[in-house]
């Protein structure tokens, strides 16, 4: 049996170095008859391992190529339904997608917006959450069976609405329009899209959903009856098995209850279809996880340490402080794993990523949402790989620009793309001293006030009245003349368009610049992983300040131009673990890695469902091959993945296979 399971860099050995300016990378563009590529300039390279190594923009093979953009701004053009059934509406900003397992995306962002996107032919095929259940008449979104249950809803909770005069207690057939903007969601091995949170007060403070919704192509829409223990927004959703499904993170309704939502809260599957939750962990005071936003959550591959399955939370979409500290947690007993110590990290936000089992990187990332937080280039990867009580963080190359809000993406090589986010700038009403222009230091601002103060001029926002109290950002001094005045900017000026490539298993974790793509991704957008290999961008926006970005691009790694691609003739459409199974090619030369990659449940810059598997496998001859699945779900999830043979480092198109 080939083994094709290499040990990647993991905890990113290689040194940062002193930043001087090394190689650089020059802006260019190139028509090909199409699409226009770019490559920014990049004025901060790093001499010695991890410096930048140019690309050219003429060559696809070296820089990738962007589609043109996807309009969805009118979807009365691309969905497919009679309009006398359904109402498309105007377009829609992807802020949630989820890979189902028949080339199609479920997409959708608040009430009424849930569309299903075919890869193939473009079409969309309006899905409204449109869900027939028992609720309280006060207050819908509470589950039910009798009146009684929204009588102690009432003795329990402080609801506003439970002391409106007249108020009506009981439980009733309603029709239920969720809003399931900001909602966790994950595929399970049914092929069933499992989500619990949204945004239950439908106003941008909301709060979130105890109930747990379900959406599958052939059923629709279905709310279960279950009502988990926790009001959650903004939550993380982690497949343990094949019927379990961990919820965690989110901040709680406003309109439900005092309690946090930092619980550990397990959900499991029966039959018929229902969902039956746990009693929770709560775990918010002792980890420093109060309030957490899509916390970075990965199931661990260790099989045999008492208290498992392990998941680790390796941070969230912000802030500083407490929120560097990550955690490996229990879920079946004492919520620590060794000891209650935290593995600090030097991370705020940003992205995350599993790129092996056990093996994560985090890159990027601001300390808060405000709009004058700059954005970080740091990247550092922990081994969790096996048990180890002394697992730290370890540096890794940064990031060619740095960005806040992108999104990671496994591709089948195993390499991880970036590609959106910003700079600094989240939207709201800030400016900066003078008119922005491209190169030129940034300083931002709010009023013209703001302009006229002594600033530290190696930094966007910091005030000062010496040199000392800028440390390394120095001088401080007066703007120069100019920029004496606030001016309204373009949260655009600072999106960062430019993709990049990270691979683990170049022994140096450098990060090599790709083509830019011709729309801010910045908050709210989505990226994932196409069957054909692409990789679809979307969305973005739906926040004050931000651009709605009602469209989508796709792009083309530089595998897809380095020669022909493999063609997976044959294949099981399901394995199970351990289990040996044959894939016939057909490939102009040998067959040298054969991958396996989890669809895709992203939302807020992180997917909740990707995950990627080495496979070990024999060539029978030069057009069969006898593959071996993973040994166990801990390594890989039970699911629906795509399987990938590669040959000279060109994938084939993937084969949708249900791992079980």
């Amino acid at each position: 049996m080939r083994d094709r399971a290499r040990r990647p860099i993991g905890s990113g050995r290689a040194s940062r170095g002193t930043r001087i300016p090394c190689e650089r990378y020059e802006m260019r563009s190139h028509e090909f008859g199409g699409p226009v590529c770019l490559l920014a300039s990049d004025t901060r390279g790093l001499c010695g391992p991890c410096s930048v190594v140019a690309a050219d923009v003429r060559d696809p093979a070296q820089s990738g190529r962007w589609s043109g953009v996807l309009d969805w701004s009118n979807l009365n053009e691309l969905i497919s339904c009679d309009q006398d059934e359904c109402d498309p509406g105007p377009g829609f900003i992807a802020i949630h997608a989820v890979h189902l397992p028949d080339a199609k995306i479920l997409m959708f962002s608040e009430e009424r917006e849930q569309y299903i996107w075919d890869t193939v032919t473009g079409q969309f095929e309006h899905v409204p959450a449109i869900i027939e259940k028992k609720g309280c008449a006060f207050e819908p979104a509470v589950d039910c069976v009798t009146g009684d249950d929204c009588i102690d809803y009432c003795a329990t909770y402080d609801n506003e609405k439970c002391d409106a005069p007249n108020v009506d207690l009981s439980c009733q057939e309603i029709t239920f329009e969720p809003d399931l903007f900001c909602a966790g969601h994950i595929l399970d091995s049914d092929g069933d899209v499992v989500m619990s949170g949204g945004n239950i007060t439908g106003s941008p403070s909301g709060g979130g959903y105890r109930s747990v919704f379900r959406f599958n192509q052939t059923d629709g829409w279905s709310n279960l009856s279950v009502s988990l223990s926790r009001w959650r927004w903004y939550p993380t959703l982690t497949a343990l098995d094949s019927r379990r499904v961990l919820s965690f993170g989110g901040t709680v309704s406003s309109v439900a209850e005092p309690t946090s939502a930092d619980a550990l809260e397990i959900f499991t599957k029966s039959s018929p279809i229902t969902y039956w939750p746990s009693s929770p962990f709560d775990v918010g005071s002792n980890v420093g996880t109060i309030g957490v936003q899509y916390p970075f959550m990965f199931l661990l591959p260790w099989s045999d340490v008492p208290g498992g399955p392990f998941v680790f939370y390796a941070g969230a979409e912000g802030f500083s402080g407490s929120y560097l500290n990550t955690y490996v947690l229990s879920t079946t007993s004492a919520p620590f794993w060794n000891t209650n110590a935290p593995i600090p990290s030097g991370i705020p936000g940003g992205s995350a990523v599993m790129y092996q089992p056990g093996m994560i990187l985090k890159s990027g990332g601001c300390t808060s949402f405000s709009s004058f937080c700059e954005a970080t280039d740091l990247a550092e990867t922990i081994d969790l790989s096996v048990p180890d009580p002394g697992a730290q963080w370890e540096s890794t190359c940064p990031m060619i620009e740095p960005r806040h809000f992108h999104t990671l993406t496994l591709l089948p090589d195993g390499t991880v793309l970036a590609t959106g986010g910003n700079r600094r700038g989240n939207g709201l009403n800030i400016g900066t001293c003078g008119e922005f222009q491209e190169g030129q230091p940034v300083y931002l601002c709010e009023t013209d006030i703001d302009c006229t103060t002594k600033r530290c001029l190696g930094s966007a926002t910091q005030s000062c009245d010496e040199d000392a109290d800028c440390g390394g950002a120095g001088p401080c001094s007066n703007l120069p003349s100019g920029q004496e005045s606030c001016v309204s900017w373009n949260n655009a000026n600072f999106a960062t368009k430019c993709a990049e490539l990270w691979d683990p298993n170049d022994g140096i974790g450098r990060w090599k610049p790709l083509c830019c793509q011709q729309k801010e991704r910045m908050y709210h957008s989505v990226a994932l992983l196409l069957p054909d290999g692409r990789v679809l961008t979307a969305g973005g926006g739906n926040r004050d300040g931000l651009v709605d970005q009602r469209n989508a691009e796709i792009f083309s790694p530089p595998y897809l131009f380095k020669g022909s691609r493999p063609v997976i003739v044959t294949s099981p459409g399901q394995v199970g673990y351990g289990q040996n199974f044959t894939v016939n090619v057909a490939s102009e030369s040998p067959v040298d890695r054969v991958t396996l990659t989890k669809l895709a449940s992203i939302t807020h810059q992180f997917d909740m469902g990707q995950n990627f598997v080495e496979l070990s496998f024999d060539s029978n001859n030069e057009f069969t091959l006898t593959v071996e699945a993973p040994q166990d779900s801990l390594h890989a999830p039970p699911g629906w993945y795509m399987l990938w043979a590669l040959s000279n480092g060109v994938p084939s198109k993937s084969e949708y296979v249900l791992l079980r």
